[in-house]
């Protein structure tokens, strides 16, 4: 399970000068293939959406998952329309998001990208860049990238 703290870590290593450069370098030459098809799949994000799914996904919820090495565009896909579904009928981010909560396994992880979606007032200025399109893209990709994380961490412990 990813903690806070871990997530925490992650952030502030991506924050700092002499290594910041060269995670997000790293990770972006690992899951190339991930993001190619993030971006294709995206085309509805405008680009600071698309900056922000990017920099959520890669730097903190792949770094978060340390052992994922190689990703399957195909079951990702697969995991994201059942959370489309999920999105189409709940109807709102936030009852979405509780429902993804219930037994979730990676409930700090989840929490983190709820943070950086969802917002107060006095945060919602600094964020309007987020549209409720992109908001809903960015939630349900970053959600299956966390999905196929676990699936993929537990597939290892069992070996």
């Amino acid at each position: 399970m990813i903690t806070e703290q871990q997530i925490d870590n992650i952030i502030s290593s991506l924050e700092r000068k002499d290594t910041g450069e060269i995670l997000r370098q790293e990770c972006f030459n690992k899951f190339g293939p991930y993001f190619d098809y993030a971006k294709n799949d995206s085309e509805i994000l405008f680009d600071e959406e698309l900056d922000y799914m990017f920099s959520m996904l890669c730097l903190i919820i792949l770094s978060a998952f340390d052992k994922v090495e190689a990703l399957d565009l195909d079951h990702i896909q697969e995991l994201e329309e059942k959370n489309w579904e999920t999105l189409y009928t709940h109807k709102s981010i936030k009852s979405t998001f509780d429902v993804y909560f219930e037994g979730y396994e990676e409930e700090d992880l989840l929490a983190y990208v709820e943070d950086a979606l969802v917002f107060d007032k006095e945060s919602e200025e600094e964020m309007e860049f987020l549209t409720n399109v992109g908001t809903e893209v960015i939630m349900v990709k970053a959600k299956s990238l966390i999905d196929y994380s676990i699936e993929l961490s537990n597939v290892k412990l069992e070996k």
